[in-house]
């Protein structure tokens, strides 16, 4: 049975329903370049249409695309908004429902894409898949590791915020080990109560190191 976009004979309606934080597009009919992978990578319209008289007038009226592929123009709609990427449910063959977000899960995946609008649209998907807790290959892991893209190992990683300050727990750690290191060389001392530490170096004091 070939793959189509639309499935005539079971003379059913494409559904779209909107909710305050997304809208989900029902379509009876199977998805037509077989998954949403191959349909980013190929960027470019199928080359059979179950009705391609309909197919050419729809065209005409600018109804449709022609000469690009319109499920990667919605990815990178979403990615230059800054909005988590559509998630398509192939699970039931002859069946097609797509969930497009409108609400952020958190603040680092769109920080981040400001912040790195050099990204490919594939990263993009693989850092969305993160933040929604999908799971991605131990290989994409690594690669996403190695651009500083997430932290934490696989498979519990988290994107990583480009905006982490001194303020995040993570960093405080970092700044307090720095501080109890300092502190038992003698290079500083506190001044202040254990409470409230006003730590100072020796050298402004005009003390010697020990």
């Amino acid at each position: 049975m070939p793959l189509r976009t639309k499935d005539y004979y079971r003379r059913c309606r494409v559904s779209v329903v909107e909710f305050p934080d997304r809208v989900i597009v029902n379509n009876a009919g199977a998805f037509f370049p077989g998954d949403v992978e191959t349909a980013i990578h190929r960027n470019a319209p199928g080359i059979r249409y179950q009705n391609p008289l309909l197919a050419g007038a729809m065209y005409a009226l600018g109804v449709i695309e022609s000469q690009g592929g319109g499920i990667r123009k919605m990815f990178e709609t979403q990615r230059e908004r800054f909005f988590p990427l559509p998630d398509y449910d192939l699970a039931e063959y002859g069946y097609v429902e797509v969930t497009i977000p409108g609400r952020l899960f958190g603040e680092a995946y769109p920080r981040l894409l400001m912040e790195r609008p050099d990204l490919a649209l594939e990263q993009v998907i693989l850092l969305d898949r993160v933040q929604k807790g999908l799971p991605i290959s131990p290989e994409a892991h690594l690669e996403l590791e190695a651009d500083g893209l997430i932290r934490g190992a696989h498979p519990h990683h988290e994107i990583a915020d480009p905006n982490l300050d001194v303020t995040a727990p993570s960093a405080g750690i970092k700044v307090q080990n720095l501080i109890q290191e300092a502190r038992k060389s003698g290079r500083i001392v506190n001044q202040g109560s254990r409470g409230r530490p006003a730590w100072v170096s020796k050298r402004n004091r005009g003390e010697p190191h020990k």
